[in-house]
């Protein structure tokens, strides 16, 4: 039978380090990434899926276009000096200038299952100085996710959310 979706299952190396997961922590990490997302939705809510229906249309109004930038995990991972994310206003504000109007963004949800206020020590991956971070980076996801949604929203910037699922130092994996 055909399947739309193909799953790869690879072997995990014996040297990876696992936390360990019973029903109840299963659970409460799942019921913190489903609140986090409810929450985010509201806030990514983008007024284009609510006008696009014939009817709504009649009535005069548009569909907005969004022009879409990728920044996924750029946001958290590059704040120190003159890496271009340490003042979101500004970044934030540049970005409309340029005319985007929406960002595509990392939001980590296998560190927010795990612990959401949490600080993580992410790996290197990359040795461009202009995307992700060339050496290991202490992030926090909350509360600054939200924060950074915020100041999106106050801009009408709207945010679609992904995940590298970036690794990190304790390698979360759910």
């Amino acid at each position: 039978m055909d399947s739309m979706y193909n799953f790869t299952i690879s072997k995990i190396p014996s040297n990876t380090q696992h936390t360990k997961m019973d029903r109840r922590n299963f659970i409460k990490r799942a019921t913190a990434t489903a609140i986090t997302g409810m929450a985010s939705m509201e806030l990514v809510n983008s007024a284009a899926f609510q006008h696009t229906s014939p009817d709504v249309r009649k009535k005069g109004t548009a569909v907005c276009p969004r022009a879409i930038t990728m920044w996924d995990f750029s946001w958290l991972e590059r704040r120190w000096p003159g890496a271009g994310y340490e003042d979101w206003d500004q970044a934030l504000d540049e970005l409309a200038e340029r005319g985007y109007n929406a960002v595509r963004i990392d939001a980590y949800p296998h560190l927010i299952g795990a612990n959401p206020t949490k600080k993580w020590m992410l790996n290197e991956v990359w040795n461009q100085q202009v995307w992700g971070s060339p050496d290991l980076n202490e992030v926090q996801v909350q509360p600054n996710l939200n924060q950074f949604l915020e100041k999106c929203k106050a801009r009408d910037i709207k945010v679609g959310l992904s995940s590298w699922y970036r690794q990190d130092t304790d390698n979360v994996v759910i």
